[in-house]
């Protein structure tokens, strides 16, 4: 019974591939590469040929080293000035203050575009120290789920359109900067971290601009891989120009810098075992399962070189200069609204996709697989 519904499924396939693109082609509806793609990569779960296609994505141990680096590597972001800058830090998402809501400002956009099933969630959250009304660390964004490598390998959230279009002014600041903390594990160093931003107000196109940031970890005497043993915010500063241009995972090749000057459409996180590289390239020490990395600020940082000293007096009036512009966080749509911009082919394939892959459906044919 099962082997008929799956194949019940597979003949459906080039219907459905010719109903996309007869929709991409006359009316021009963005982002449907990355779900013709979702429909292939999710029948090739349960596909033989899934084995081929994981070595294809596999990248060996020759052009790596043990900790997962690569030469393609974006340039390492900072949580620790050693040098002669003061930074200036200004929030555009303050989840530290629930009211502003900022949580209801994100969505999520884990790998099940691609076929993959795993899964994860923002949400505002707190410690469980709120009775102290001076605590000023009882509140934060959780960013939670569970990644799995089967089919996929990346969790993200981003956030929604902005309301009439219009983008968020950065103004005269040097990059983003996290306020945050992992609090599932003390390996943050087994994970690819990256920021994801756009210059352009389409959301739903694979080409952006991304940068991969570290997460400091902390220093553990039990040894213990599970726990992190510290409740400290680490501020992690990831430049303007450590991003670059991409296409999913791989770099584009000679893609403009990012150019922050006409304001940026969407900032977003992503957790994932793809390193950002010119071709697919996977982190193979990856740590996957759960993970939660909680956030209190993400914003702009700006930073001014502080001069040479000659005197103390001088030096005691010497200042940094602010953000030129004020930061103002454009509004977004809610989700409902998102849901109703969508191209209408999308609207009418976003149904069929959910009901031939779902996580349940997907674990049930991969199984189904491996058996025979």
């Amino acid at each position: 019974m099962l082997g008929s519904r799956i194949r019940q499924q597979q003949q459906l396939l080039p219907l459905l591939l010719l109903i996309l693109f007869v929709a991409s082609n006359n009316g021009g509806v963005e982002g449907f590469t990355t779900l013709r793609r979702s429909f292939t990569a999710a029948f090739a779960v349960s596909s033989t040929r899934t084995a081929t296609i994981r070595s294809q994505l596999k990248v060996s141990t020759t052009s790596a080293t043990n900790t997962g680096e690569d030469n393609n590597k974006t340039p390492d972001s900072s949580c620790n000035s050693n040098d002669k800058y003061e930074h200036e830090y200004e929030p555009v998402f303050d989840f530290a203050n629930p009211e502003e809501q900022a949580v209801s400002k994100f969505d999520r956009i884990d790998d099940a575009i691609m076929g993959g099933i795993s899964t994860s969630q923002i949400r505002q959250s707190s410690s469980a120290n709120n009775n102290n009304e001076n605590d000023e660390e009882c509140c934060f964004a959780s960013w939670s789920g569970v990644c799995r490598t089967d089919g996929g390998g990346f969790c993200g959230t981003r956030t929604l359109p902005f309301q009439d279009g219009v983008p968020l002014r950065v103004g005269n600041g040097d990059g983003f900067y996290l306020k945050a903390r992992l609090a599932s594990d003390n390996e943050p160093e087994r994970r690819v971290w990256k920021l994801t931003t756009r210059v352009e107000n389409v959301q739903r196109s694979e080409q952006l601009y991304q940068a991969m940031f570290e997460i400091p970890k902390d220093d553990n005497e039990n040894d213990d891989k599970d726990t992190p043993n510290s409740n400290e915010w680490k501020t992690i500063r990831v430049p303007f120009e450590s991003f670059v241009q991409v296409r999913g995972p791989r770099i584009v090749a000679n893609g403009p810098p990012l150019n922050v000057t006409g304001g940026l459409y969407q900032i977003g996180m992503t957790m994932s075992k793809f390193q950002i590289a010119t071709n697919t390239t996977e982190f193979f020490n990856f740590r996957p399962g759960y993970f939660e990395l909680q956030i209190k600020e993400i914003g702009v940082y700006s930073s001014n070189k502080v001069k040479e000293a000659e005197t103390e007096a001088s030096t005691a009036t010497t200042t940094t200069s602010t953000i030129a512009t004020t930061i103002e966080t454009p509004m977004t749509l809610t989700k409902e609204e998102a849901k109703k911009k969508r191209p209408t082919a999308l609207k009418i394939l976003s149904p069929v996709a959910k009901v031939f892959f779902n996580e349940k459906r997907c674990v049930t044919q991969r199984n189904a697989t491996q058996n025979r």
